[in-house]
């Protein structure tokens, strides 16, 4: 694929493959989380929906950190 660098997943983390065969081709993967939902809404949050995110955003960080392609989060 030329000129592709960077995969941009707007959130949606999908299965691991592509994780594993990003880092097989070199290319760079930015996860994120998705923001675009019920998590927009920051001023409704309660306590439990904080702490709910943040667990979240731990376990996502946690899967993905073993890949060299994940780039940014």
């Amino acid at each position: 694929m030329p000129g592709l660098n960077t995969i941009r997943l707007e959130g949606q983390l999908l299965n691991d493959e592509i994780f594993e065969e990003a880092d097989r081709l070199g290319m760079f993967v930015i996860p994120g989380i998705s923001c675009c939902d019920a998590w927009q809404h920051w001023q409704a949050w309660t306590a439990d929906t904080l702490a709910l995110a943040q667990r979240s955003v731990a376990a996502q960080v946690r899967r993905t950190r073993s890949h060299p392609s994940a780039l940014a989060f």
